[in-house]
């Protein structure tokens, strides 16, 4: 590692990386045009993580090991002892392209008003097979605030494509507990005070697994979502930051968004996994999946306008109970 701190320091956390860690870390220790170090932040890895790291004797690698404090902890202490005036967010199980890590900061170099910028990513599966390129969207900030609120649909910010400026991201506390939706809480804190840059260039290869995620996590994202659009609505009108300024006030939204909001997005997330069988052609799951959206009444659901709406209707359905 070089005496000067480098320009961007890679946040990499990872659990149990086989058997795509490997390229992960392969594909940014080969990153040129910038200087940088990785940080990996390995959360309790019990498969061959913990030798591969060993045996890497790159002087840019630099390894915190942990013992299972989740994500959003591994995040935060990467966040932590970050020395680059950027920091980029890196997945365990994806590819980053050649030139990712200059393209990016050298837009960060050039606007210095854009805190945040993210790129578009090119979707391979368990077996690095190419499908769909999903394109980064460059949007108003009263455009993406309403994206991230569900008001209207818009393309994701793919979160290991994004750099960010350290000192901006340390000054809001880092990154906030939010089961399987730490980044959207953070663009949701943040779009109103930060510039984000969309970048056209296809900079990562998104690894998506086949079959897709399990109802449990689909629920809990769906959960987290709401609860996220629930604090931000309730910032926006008060002034107030419950996750900072009341956490009991928070834990009290969080156990109401539960009881109120638990059957209908059980109902959602069975009518978004069998949209997800259908358009896999995951043909035996369609079918299964299909008697279960009929006998539960999740028929309406089918379309995401519909979940849009009723996703919609359960954030004033929270906020009225935040007000009593």
């Amino acid at each position: 590692m070089s005496a000067a701190p480098p320009k961007v320091s890679v946040l990499l956390p990872v659990r149990n990386g086989d058997p795509w860690f490997a390229e992960a870390l392969d594909s940014i220790l080969a990153q040129q045009g910038v200087d940088f170090e990785v940080i990996v932040v390995d959360d309790g890895s019990t498969d061959g993580t913990p030798a591969l790291l060993a045996a890497c004797r790159d002087p840019r690698l630099r390894v915190i090991r942990c013992e299972g404090g989740g994500l959003v902890a591994a995040l935060n202490t990467a966040l932590e002892a970050a020395r680059g005036d950027y920091v980029a967010r890196m997945d365990a199980d994806d590819v980053a392209l050649p030139g990712r890590l200059a393209r990016q900061a050298a837009v960060l170099d050039a606007e210095p008003e854009v805190m945040m910028v993210h790129a578009s990513v090119q979707v391979i599966d368990g077996a690095g097979r190419t499908h769909q390129v999903i394109a980064a969207q460059q949007l108003a900030p009263k455009a993406r605030r309403a994206a991230l609120l569900g008001e209207v649909p818009a393309k994701p910010i793919i979160h290991p494509t994004v750099m960010m400026r350290r000192a901006a991201l340390a000054a809001i506390g880092g990154y906030r507990h939010s089961p399987s939706c730490e980044d959207h809480e953070l663009w949701l804190r943040t779009v109103d005070a930060w510039q984000f840059r969309a970048l056209e260039d296809v900079l990562l290869r998104y690894r998506q697994h086949g079959g897709g995620i399990s109802r449990e996590r689909m629920a809990e994202q769906t959960l987290s979502n709401l609860i996220n659009a629930v604090c931000a609505r309730h910032r926006l009108a008060t002034g107030v930051d419950l996750y900072a300024d009341d956490p009991a006030a928070y834990a009290a939204l969080r156990a109401a968004a539960e009881r109120l909001a638990g059957p209908a997005i059980a109902r959602i997330v069975l009518a978004r996994r069998l949209r997800s069988a259908v358009r896999q052609r995951r043909i035996g799951d369609a079918a299964a999946l299909g008697w279960q959206v009929l006998r539960d009444g999740a028929a309406g659901l089918l379309r995401e306008t519909a979940v849009r709406r009723a996703l919609l209707a359960l954030q004033q359905r929270v906020l009225a109970e935040l007000a009593k």
